[in-house]
């Protein structure tokens, strides 16, 4: 009779995870590299949309690797025609995104000023050419609105 405090622990020999993996196709690879790298893209999009990207995107940058990582192994496995599609357009749009997030300097600081906070004092000037100084307006509620035009 078995005692009820012992364990079944499932022990796979280390050669047995590399005869799983060598069972799977090469376009079955670039099919799954092609859903990671676009499943990650389509979670960061709307961030970028809401304007709430983060700084040093770390867990979409590994996803796109692995993504990435996955369609080479298919490439290496002969993926056929349609598992090459998929893996190129994998290691094309993950190497794209690593590339924007990796080069585009944002800078690694809190913002100077937040929302209930103090604003700087700063002069500029009026539609009618006149100077406007922000500490003119000091103890009255402000709601400052900066916009780009197209001059």
């Amino acid at each position: 009779m078995r005692r009820l405090s012992e364990k079944k622990v499932l022990r796979l020999p280390p050669f047995k995870l590399i005869t799983m993996l060598n069972d799977v196709s090469g376009s079955d690879f670039s099919i799954v590299a092609l859903g990671i790298v676009m499943g990650t893209a389509a979670a960061y999009w709307p961030q970028v949309k809401a304007l709430r990207v983060p700084l040093r995107p770390v867990g979409y940058q590994a996803l796109m690797v692995l993504g990435i990582l996955l369609a080479l192994m298919g490439f290496v496995k002969e993926p056929g025609l349609l598992g090459g599609i998929a893996a190129s357009l994998a290691i094309l749009a993950g190497s794209l995104f690593l590339f924007v997030t990796l080069t585009s300097r944002l800078p690694e600081k809190r913002p100077s000023v937040s929302v209930g906070q103090a604003a700087p004092d700063f002069t500029a000037r009026e539609a009618d050419g006149k100077n406007f100084t922000l500490s003119s307006l000091k103890g009255r509620p402000v709601l400052l609105k900066f916009f780009r035009g197209y001059w």
